[in-house]
This record gives C-alpha cells, sequence and structure tokens, in this order.
C-alpha cells in the first residue's frame, strides 16, 4: 500500500489538528525568586510511630 494513500484514509488527522494544543514553554528563571527556609522541629513531617 503506498503510503500517501494511506494517509488520505487514516482517521486520526496529524497535519492541520494539534490534539493537545499549541504548548510554548518559558524555561528562563523567574526574576523575583524568594528563599524560604522552613525550621521544622524534627518529626514533623514524618513522625515516628510508637514502639
Amino acid at each position: 500500500m503506498d503510503p500517501d494513500d494511506l494517509a488520505t484514509v487514516s482517521p486520526l488527522i496529524m497535519r492541520t489538528i494539534r490534539r493537545f494544543g499549541n504548548w510554548y514553554l518559558d524555561l528562563t528563571p523567574p526574576k523575583d525568586v524568594v528563599a524560604i527556609r522552613l525550621n521544622l522541629a524534627p518529626g514533623t513531617l514524618f513522625p515516628t510511630a510508637p514502639v
């Protein structure tokens, strides 16, 4: 079968329709980055189980 013929009968159109839309990624870091450090007591996030 010729690939051009197969492309005309394919149920999924790939050339004109973008299934998930247009994605634009801005990978530059933000200018105002606030560094926050949390001072948590030991065992706050992962408490130990009683023995």
